[in-house]
């Protein structure tokens, strides 16, 4: 559904395995980009995070949960680079 433009059913599909599947971090960095593009901003960070938990070098995630909203002096994800 992803690669049809249909974000909202890729959304569906991704939630769905991961319920089925458990914990993966492809699945839940392909949710995360699916609601990105569905409007669900706090949700893709969420899952971001989630992904970064797990697996903190993976470097696609944290390029985008860098791009989800601006970063500023008060709110950014500098420490946890670190």
């Amino acid at each position: 559904y992803s690669r049809c433009d249909d974000p909202a059913n890729a959304r569906r599909i991704y939630e769905s395995a991961l319920d089925r599947l458990g914990m993966d971090t492809g699945l839940l960095y392909d949710l995360a980009l699916a609601r990105l593009h569905t409007g669900d901003i706090a949700g893709a960070e969420r899952d971001l995070e989630r992904v970064l938990a797990v697996a903190p070098a993976t470097a696609h995630a944290i390029h985008l949960r860098s791009t989800l909203r601006r970063q500023t002096l008060e709110s950014n994800h500098v420490d946890a680079l670190r």
